[in-house]
């Protein structure tokens, strides 16, 4: 799990400073649009040809440190799960042969 938060804060990192790069280009846009998102489409669409890697750096680790995190809660929640098993069925167990040991007597 630790490694998809390091993956995570990685993915923050770069998604911050692409957002930070697009209110930097924003105002050199010249776009015909009236509308907010227009011209900051065009800014994102700037940025993409000037930088595709950082998209696709951005993206793909946002993507697999998902993954690991999704991997860890789910490996996590096996473990408790096998956990309360075995502690009930030993409880059980216990209760039986206690049971068992009774009627003999």
């Amino acid at each position: 799990m630790l490694i998809g938060l390091v993956l995570m804060i990685i993915s923050l990192y770069i998604i911050v400073w692409l957002f930070i790069n697009t209110l930097s280009i924003y105002p050199d846009i010249t776009q015909m649009g009236e509308y907010f998102d227009d011209t900051f489409s065009a800014a994102v669409a700037e940025l993409f040809r000037r930088k595709p890697h950082a998209f696709f750096v951005a993206g793909i680790s946002l993507i697999v440190s998902l993954q690991f995190l999704s991997l860890g809660f789910l490996s996590l929640q096996s473990k408790r799960y096998f956990e309360e098993l075995f502690h009930l069925n030993t409880n059980i167990l216990k209760k039986q042969d206690n049971s068992e040991s009774y009627i003999e007597n």
